[in-house]
């Protein structure tokens, strides 16, 4: 099955689209909003353009044993370099990861270390009534596609430097089981042509790729136990030792709020777990066997920057002799 999406000359009578867990909340053009057969002073689908939005997950949790008391945090978002009115697009991206002992009150709560990871990439993302599942079908989707390039680094000098530059590529896609629920595979590939410090054998234990499978409860009728995802991430190290891989599993959760008496409350950040077990967690313990569990809040459909399309002022017509 293809893609689903409303007949463009009924755009405006169609439901929104059901967004999924770790997209921005597009808005819904209001009755002011230009009428379709207006002309824009850009050439704008019509809708809305994210210039600034997520990218990577975007949470802060902390762990909760005491070998774990330490915080992650994770900021990541994507800059729209080339707005335009197709489904693709030039993207300057950047993701911050660290961990902190903010537990550690006798020390100053240092920070243990942060990865930096600068991008810039081509990417494919679908336009706003693109996915519209429907009840009593599957409705196939492509989330995402990228390549680019990445160079991602932990900021120190010396023999406590790590970093690496990568050529990268990744697609995500799946189906909706009807109008709530949907499983999606993601898959990222990645080459290091050159720019490896003092790691040169951090492929062994990262690998070259990812592969990821997550599934959702999205319901298109609110009730109070919400909706979230659970997903499961995994790698493995070029090494022919299979104890040499890792394996991330994440859950977010948050109800719903819409008629409820919070429906004031509109951050609504998701209460989020992650359970990490293996290699690769920074690139200082990139060849350092961890595990951990954490839980804290995420906030990955809240980060957004959105450009709302503008009616053309009128042209002025000649005066006539």
């Amino acid at each position: 099955m293809s893609l689903v999406g409303p007949p463009a000359a009924k755009v405006e009578a169609e439901p929104p689209p059901v967004q999924r867990p770790q997209e921005p909340i597009v808005p819904v053009p209001s009755e002011s909003a230009p009428s379709p057969d207006t002309q824009l002073d850009i050439n704008y689908r019509r809708g809305w353009q994210y210039i600034l939005s997520g990218h990577r997950e975007n949470y802060f949790i902390s762990g909760v044993t005491s070998q774990q008391h330490t915080v992650k945090f994770q900021f990541s978002f994507k800059f729209n370099l080339w707005p335009n009115a197709s489904r693709h697009s030039v993207y300057f991206a950047y993701t911050q990861k660290s961990l902190w002992a903010v537990w550690d009150f006798a020390n100053s709560s240092p920070f243990l270390e942060s990865n930096y990871a600068p991008e810039i990439f081509y990417g494919y993302y679908p336009l706003y009534g693109d996915i519209v599942p429907a009840p009593g079908r599957w409705t196939y989707f492509v989330d995402q596609m990228r390549a680019g390039f990445e160079h991602e680094s932990n900021g120190m000098g010396t023999e406590m430097s790590r970093g690496w530059n990568r050529v990268t590529g990744t697609a995500r896609g799946g189906v909706y089981f009807g109008a709530d629920n949907y499983v999606a595979l993601a898959l990222k590939a990645w080459a290091c042509p050159f720019g490896v410090w003092n790691n040169s054998d951090i492929t062994d234990y990262l690998g070259y790729g990812a592969l990821g499978i997550e599934y959702g409860y999205d319901p298109v009728i609110k009730r109070w136990y919400g909706g979230g995802n659970i997903d499961v991430a995994f790698q493995k190290g070029w090494d022919a030792d299979w104890g040499r891989r890792s394996v991330q599993v994440t859950a977010q959760w948050r109800p719903a709020y819409e008629g409820k008496f919070l429906e004031w409350w509109k951050f609504t950040p998701y209460i989020f777990a992650q359970l990490w077990t293996g290699y690769g967690e920074t690139l200082l313990t990139y060849n350092v066997d961890t595990t951990a569990f954490r839980i804290g809040l995420s906030l990955d459909d809240r980060v957004e920057w959105v450009a709302a399309p503008q009616a053309a002022k009128p042209r002025q017509q000649p005066e006539s002799r």
